[in-house]
């Protein structure tokens, strides 16, 4: 006789169980989800309100590990519920959030003319974007010779020590004598923007990237003279460029270095040095006195050296700043 076993085979139950614990797992991945925000967060100083002890967990029955005195300033970096995780000569500890006070972030002031935002606390760290006199930024914290700060239109970066003030910069302005003219162009939420979806004109972009390099060289040696820049055989930075554009691709991206960076805002991007630029690419300093020029690659630029009275092609090292931006002017024009 058979006997009538109502389970299922051993092979259902296995199956079952794998889902059942698939299901918990899942399930213990949205709770993590919905409660990793809370423990977690960016760095916020906090101030003490009273002698208030610092424990190893989020509760008042854990261990106390150490006394945070009344006015001691700590570091939080996260929240777990009502307590502040907080960090303290590198030990990690739950403070609870009633007996702290957030402190807002000191501001500082730029007191360069033009001083980089860069990726990392050094000269070599990628430039994100310049900050000008005046320009005020909210401090996280100091490392060394440098500050990490936030700015409303660029993030987070870090600024080096020497070129920033606590006390209220005023902005250069034309009436500065004795002071270098304020910047012409400014970057702000558009510059780049039309750098995005590049790849459908790449074909377009190669071809009149490298018709600009051969227009360019055959200005070589010209004149300069701003006077005489719409003339055969003068130019100076912006006419070059513009009649570079112009022959190249038939693109009208400007008369002089303010409109051309105000023409071509989306196509603009920040530059550490004249190498992270592309060949046939355009390159403005625009801090101070405005200059351009048409990168040719290797550090190479083809431009109208009021110094050296002609149009030339000058070599720039890696690690110089001077070129501040590069322009897909390649770009736009094929766009345009």
């Amino acid at each position: 006789m058979y006997q009538n076993d109502s389970r299922p085979p051993a092979d259902q139950r296995s199956a079952g169980n794998i889902l059942i614990r698939a299901l918990i797992l899942i399930l213990c991945m949205v709770i993590l989800f919905i409660i990793y925000p809370s423990l977690t967060g960016n760095a916020r100083t906090f101030k003490a309100l009273d002698n208030v002890n610092m424990r190893n967990r989020a509760s008042m029955d854990s261990q106390i590990i150490g006394t945070l005195k009344k006015g001691a300033r700590v570091r939080g970096v996260g929240r777990d519920g009502n307590w502040i995780k907080v960090v303290v000569g590198g030990e990690k500890s739950y403070v609870y959030s009633r007996y702290l006070k957030l402190v807002p972030n000191p501001r500082i002031y730029v007191k360069g003319d033009a001083v980089n935002l860069r990726k990392g606390p050094s000269t070599k760290s990628k430039r994100i974007a310049l900050l000008y006199r005046g320009d005020m930024v909210k401090v996280i914290r100091k490392t060394k010779d440098w500050y990490l700060v936030k700015t409303k239109l660029y993030g987070k970066g870090y600024v080096c020590g020497r070129y920033m003030s606590k006390k209220k910069v005023k902005p250069l302005s034309k009436k500065d004598g004795s002071r270098k003219k304020r910047p012409s162009f400014r970057p702000n939420k558009n510059t780049g923007k039309g750098l995005k979806n590049a790849a459908r004109y790449s074909a377009k972009v190669k071809k009149y990237r490298r018709a600009a390099i051969r227009e360019a060289k055959k200005r070589l040696g010209e004149k300069y003279s701003q006077k005489k820049r719409n003339k055969k055989g003068y130019a100076d930075c912006s006419s070059l460029v513009r009649d570079v554009f112009a022959n190249a691709a038939g693109a009208a991206i400007g008369g002089d270095t303010t409109s051309q960076a105000l023409i071509m805002n989306e196509y603009i991007y920040p530059i550490s040095s004249v190498y992270d630029a592309a060949p046939g690419d355009l390159v403005y300093h625009l801090s101070a006195n405005n200059h351009t020029g048409i990168y040719l690659g290797h550090g190479k630029v083809l431009h109208a050296s009021q110094g050296k009275g002609k149009v030339v092609i000058s070599s720039f090292p890696k690690d110089g700043s001077f070129w501040e931006y590069g322009c897909n002017a390649a770009l736009f024009a094929a766009k345009h």
